[in-house]
């Protein structure tokens, strides 16, 4: 006999639970049907039945259920009409549809782990099924119907339990043991499993499946050798655009757990087992992660995430147990857990190889990752949510964004920590990612050091009420409007975010802005940085800074509402002293040729070793030859880019002062546009700095520059911002 355990009758108590009172209860549970019920799309899922005890019809509307005590999200009940003693089979299948008159639940039911909770409309908890062993194609029920008392029974779904068996079982837990964790290996290994409990039994699976009761079981050494060269599993899905020419790296996989009664009576050990006398991709190189889970999970036709278009689906219906193991460059295991995984962008969902969100929860285990080996924010070491981001190759460079998010991490821009990783699905190599932290309102905690922090997020300037309501309300030019602009924006912020978006030239900026506040500490709006794959155009050196600043009655390419307000600050004389000085500062620093070609050099070598694998699986970029290409227009870029948002900035910005006569005899005059205070003039020639000369306060200064005839570079710095002019002397003059 298998009684509720006793803090669920003490819940009756307390809330005054009455068998007899107008609500539903759950009657029944199966937590495995191999042989009991099959639905209408021939499947076998788990099963929930809710009965009506009371002696009147009840409307289930607004009745909610889920399979997680403390979840916002669950369940909730459609309009239906439940008479009196009568019976509601639910599916437990993950699918949260309801067909052919059958109610589809959005989660499924896991032996030992999953409790079951029924809350009124007014989200009361009414009724708990806990965790417990229930033996496959058993049920547990209430006997008598509606009764408190519940006991494992032979399944009567969708009749009475009254007349149903009771079966004894005697559930042990256990724990279990192997002689090998997993890792690299150059030659076969043989794992050995010891558990504790002599009738206990031990079961495996070696290609992702989940285990259970009817999986192999163990009974000597499982003996692991090198699969490589044996035939794709996963990787040739069918609805694949790429087929892999054939067969691809593979990793050995395990699964392997205790059961008792039936039921999990251990935890289940997961582990990858790269066996190869040549390392696999990555090994030492970038870190490693492995992914396994059900192919159900992401291929079935129905529920699979990845597969027959439900990977546009979003939300937590959409979210599939994972287990994922991080190995660094040492090929020392840094995360070892179960985890939730959903497919996540949006063009991008569209391709082969998909970009991959993993979840943290307390439901799998644990409710965070630790250090996953962020490099460019060290001191981070806890995070919810991943990002494994999947690598595009619009430019045919690949690292295109990852390189984005390091080349403005000394800039203030909020931006996500990025690692180059290679990915294996289930043992077989699904290619180079980008491993991410993920912006949400976690990110601001972690960075930010705020306490639940609670985001809105925009996705124009000209969404920020604030922002807008200063435009119309107070003069563009006045010291007033920029005072009052730093009280709702970041400015400096807001600066480098533009900075690094002209230097990138990012050509899918419209749809890839993202601004930020948190409501509770009313702080002020921040950009966030993301999806630079666009960035870089090949060919289009001086494209896009201007178009932010053109008179906003010209025709541009950008939508309005991505230009008109960024315009319209430009036009406060403070704010592009400020943009113009910063601008030239990271020209000559962080965007410098020099830094950003080292760069390139670093995700060149970085890449080089993962390009030939990556192409073999994917089919991009089209080969290593068109790759390297692809690297030297990407350095004539970091050249040619400097010089032509120079050029831009002189055109668009002018100098504030002329030199005259130019051509010069030697003597000149500087004329500035407004008087003169603080200024500096230095005099440039092949060899570097030459002169310097400290003006006095006026509109003009003669200066005597006492030169050898030749061609000079005039530098202005005023107002802690520096022009540039060239001056011809010649004597013959």
């Amino acid at each position: 006999m298998y009684r509720v355990k006793l803090y669920t009758l003490i819940f009756f108590i307390i809330t005054g639970f009455k068998i007899q009172a107008q609500h539903p209860l759950i009657n029944e549970v199966q937590y495995v049907n191999h042989t009991t019920l099959t639905d209408s799309f021939e499947k076998k899922p788990d099963w929930i039945e809710i009965y009506n005890p009371s002696e009147t019809p009840l409307n289930l509307k607004g009745y909610q259920l889920s399979d997680e005590s403390n979840t916002i999200s669950k369940w909730i009940f459609p309009d239906t009409i439940l008479n009196s003693n009568e019976y509601l089979l639910l599916f437990a299948s993950g699918k949260n549809i309801i067909s052919n008159n059958e109610i589809h639940l959005p989660f499924q039911l896991k032996q030992v782990k999953d409790s079951i909770f029924l809350f009124s409309p007014q989200n009361e908890l009414i009724d708990i099924y806990e965790a417990q062993c229930v033996p496959a194609d058993k049920s547990i029920g209430r006997q008598p119907n509606g009764s408190s008392d519940k006991f494992i029974l032979t399944p009567t779904p969708g009749y009475s339990n009254n007349n149903a068996t009771r079966i004894p079982i005697n559930y042990q837990q256990d724990s279990l043991w192997l002689n090998h964790e997993g890792g690299y290996y150059t030659d076969a290994i043989k794992i050995e499993a010891l558990n504790l409990i002599e009738e206990n039994e031990i079961r495996y699976t070696l290609n992702g499946d989940e285990v259970d009761f009817n999986k192999k079981p163990y009974q000597t050494p499982i003996e692991l050798i090198d699969i490589n060269g044996t035939p794709n599993r996963f990787a040739n899905f069918k609805e694949s655009v790429y087929q892999p020419r054939s067969s691809i790296s593979k990793a050995n996989i395990l699964r392997i757990q205790v059961f008792s009664e039936g039921c999990p009576a251990s935890e289940e050990i997961v582990e990858t087992y790269f066996i190869n006398k040549e390392p696999p991709t990555g090994y030492k190189h970038v870190p490693v992660v492995s992914l396994i889970t059900d192919k159900d999970n992401l291929f079935d036709k129905e529920s699979g995430i990845y597969a027959n278009g439900n990977y546009i689906n979003r939300g937590k219906n959409w979210e599939r147990p994972i287990h994922i193991e991080l190995y660094d460059t040492a090929f020392n295991r840094q995360i070892n857990q179960n985890a939730g995984i959903r497919i996540h962008g949006n063009y991008a969902k569209w391709f082969d190889q998909k970009s991959l969100r993993l979840y943290a929860r307390n439901k799998y285990g644990k409710e965070v990752f630790i250090n996953p080996g962020f490099s460019q924010k060290e001191d981070l070491k806890t995070f919810k949510k991943l990002l494994l981001r999947n690598v595009q190759a619009w430019s045919g460079v690949m690292f295109s964004d990852e390189m984005s998010q390091y080349l403005v991490d000394d800039l203030n821009i909020d931006y996500s920590a990025a690692e180059t990783v290679v990915c294996y699905l289930n043992g077989e190599f699904w290619g180079v990612y980008s491993l991410r932290e993920f912006f949400d309102d976690n990110y601001v905690q972690a960075n930010y050091n705020i306490n639940n922090p609670e985001l809105t997020v925009l996705s124009t300037l000209d969404k920020i009420e604030p922002l807008r309501e200063l435009i119309e309300s107070t003069p563009i030019e006045s010291n007033n409007f920029y005072n009052e602009l730093d009280k709702i924006i970041d400015i400096q912020a807001l600066i480098d975010y533009y900075i690094a978006q002209f230097y990138l030239a990012n050509q899918d900026y419209i749809n890839n802005s993202k601004f930020w506040q948190d409501k509770n500490t009313d702080s002020k709006w921040r950009p966030y940085f993301y999806d630079l794959d666009f960035s870089f155009p090949i060919g289009r050196w001086d494209q896009m800074f201007s178009e932010f600043l053109t008179p906003i009655s010209e025709i541009k390419k950008y939508p309005i509402n991505k230009t008109e307000t960024l315009s319209i600050i430009f036009q406060n004389q403070k704010f592009r002293n400020q943009f113009h000085a910063r601008f030239i500062e990271v020209l000559e620093n962080e965007f410098s040729s020099y830094e950003v070609l080292h760069l390139i050099d670093h995700y060149r070598n970085l890449y080089a070793p993962l390009v030939n694998d990556h192409v073999y699986r994917w089919g991009i970029p089209q080969d290593m030859q068109s790759w390297e290409k692809s690297i030297e227009k990407l350095k004539t870029y970091a050249l040619l880019r400097p010089v032509k948002l120079n050029q831009t900035f002189k055109d668009f910005f002018r100098n504030p002062f002329t030199v005259s006569p130019n051509p010069s005899n030697g003597e000149v005059t500087i004329s500035f546009l407004n008087k003169a205070s603080d200024v500096q003039l230095y005099i440039y020639s092949t060899q570097g700095l030459i002169k310097q000369f400290n003006l006095s306060p006026s509109l003009n200064s003669t200066v005597e520059l006492n030169l050898l005839s030749g061609i000079y570079i005039v530098r202005v710095l005023q107002e802690n911002i520096w022009y540039s002019d060239k001056i011809l002397i010649n004597h013959d003059y």
